[in-house]
């Protein structure tokens, strides 16, 4: 079970890199509107509120900000520079024998063993809407800059969707509330 745990670890630290195309500060985040705009993610029962600055990633750049990895995203959106993204992903796992808390214990040792300078600000069970979902939020580092991830995931019986909600630490303080405000507004369809 450790083995299969650490495994989804290593999947999930794929899609923890928000490296931008170029890296800004954040004197160079200009937010120009607060609002969220609710949406389906494609070929999926979750809706979400994301910035309406925010746009969907073409899979070029998906491929160009993950480095084409066999782990990344299936779906993405962010800001210009892409500094700053939600993304989804999938991991065939079925966790619906395991409580949720052991799964959480088990990737959170994953990613203590191969995330380069994490620093954990949170992991734990919450409740989002109805459903209980692990949320890990951390700092790490990836080549050349620091990133904040806050990231869910939840048993769907025989898959786990992955939400990230990363940015780059320069760029973190000025989206930080409309992140965790679209983080809020997670939820899944019936029947999940």
């Amino acid at each position: 079970m450790n083995k299969i745990l650490i495994l989804l670890s290593l999947v999930l630290i794929v899609s923890c890199d928000s490296s931008p195309k170029e890296k800004m500060t954040n004197n160079d985040v200009v937010i120009s509107d607060l609002a969220l705009n609710e949406i389906t993610i494609p070929n999926t029962q979750i809706s979400i509120s994301i910035p309406v600055e925010f746009t969907e990633l073409a899979l070029e750049d998906i491929e160009l900000k993950w480095g084409g990895n066999k782990t990344a995203p299936k779906w993405a959106t962010g800001n210009e520079n892409m500094g700053t993204t939600i993304s989804y992903s999938i991991n065939l796992f079925d966790a619906s024998e395991v409580p949720l808390k052991d799964v959480m214990l088990g990737m959170k040792q994953g990613f203590d063993r191969v995330v380069p300078g994490i620093s954990w600000e949170k992991n734990e069970v919450i409740n989002l809407n109805g459903k209980d979902w692990i949320i890990f939020e951390f700092t790490s580092n990836t080549i050349d800059t620091e990133v904040h991830n806050i990231m869910v995931t939840t048993d769907l019986g025989n898959v786990m969707p992955i939400l990230n909600f990363n940015s780059i630490v320069d760029q973190f303080e000025g989206y930080e509330s409309l992140l965790r405000t679209s983080l809020d507004s997670v939820t899944l369809s019936q029947g999940q």
